[in-house]
């Protein structure tokens, strides 16, 4: 599964491609639901998500679909609330138990979410997280069953968008990756559009942390790739967008990759 490429099929009105970057940033847009997203690459379906809602607004649950040569893959996942923020999530489609349990801190921001499979009372893998003092995360730390296996780290521009990561895992043997974000437009992130979602990781194919913690949307993405001591390779991709009126992007385009994405209006 790619990393964060997002796109929408039409729902009102396709606006512009790409960006205005002398007006302001868009605002969060109200009654607006993300409900499906797919992902085509050279006009086929690879993998496609479809969201259902509480009559409050709130995800209730989402079903992954995988397409394959032979057979449609499909994984259902239940969200669970409490004061209308997210503290469990259930893959219900699995014969085992299986789900996440996310944890807040005292001052109400995302703490952990821990992995639970089976009847392993521990964690099968764990997510922690650091803020700075706008309350932005700062950095992720993934957690194997017994040790830590990944740690990232973030950096944001004044308007609190994703502008760095750093991959500083030492499990392939190298000092670190970097993926620098840039070229943001001034549009909404449809993240926003699943009210009550932690601004963090999820079991959400195609979105990843940056995504949902970057209010805008990227267009340009640089990785950086340590493959030998002090030896870099960069690769560079940059991404195109079509919006709909409320400013919320309805495809994401990436060569022959495009993320198309469905709204409803409420």
């Amino acid at each position: 599964m790619k990393k964060i490429y997002v796109l929408l099929i039409p729902f009102i009105v396709l606006a512009a491609c790409r960006k205005d970057h002398a007006s302001a940033p868009s605002t969060n847009p109200a009654n607006y639901e993300l409900v499906a997203y797919a992902d085509h690459y050279n006009g086929t379906v690879s993998d496609s998500v479809a969201l259902n809602y509480t009559s409050g607004h709130l995800l209730n649950s989402y079903t992954v679909f995988v397409y394959g040569a032979a057979a449609t893959d499909a994984s259902t996942y239940q969200v669970v609330y409490f004061n209308n923020e997210v503290t469990r999530i259930n893959i219900v489609s699995m014969t085992y138990a299986s789900y996440y349990n996310y944890h807040y801190n005292a001052g109400n921001l995302l703490d952990t979410i821990k992995w639970y499979t089976g009847d392993n009372p521990n964690p099968t893998q764990s997510w922690a997280f650091s803020y700075n003092a706008v309350r932005w995360i700062t950095d992720e730390y993934v957690y194997g069953q017994s040790s830590l296996a990944d740690h990232f780290s973030f950096t944001y521009d004044a308007l609190g968008n994703v502008s760095e990561e750093i991959d500083s895992s030492t499990a392939r043997g190298v000092a670190a990756d970097t993926v620098q974000y840039s070229n943001y437009d001034n549009k909404v992130n449809p993240l926003t559009a699943i009210p009550g979602f932690p601004k963090s990781v999820a079991p959400l194919p195609a979105l990843d942390m940056q995504f949902f913690s970057s209010p805008n949307n990227y267009g340009t993405l640089a990785r950086s790739v340590e493959i030998a001591p002090g030896q870099f390779q960069t690769n560079t991709t940059n991404f195109t967008y079509q919006y709909n009126i409320a400013g919320l992007p309805t495809a994401i385009i990436n060569g022959l990759d495009t993320v198309r994405l469905t709204y409803r209006q409420y």
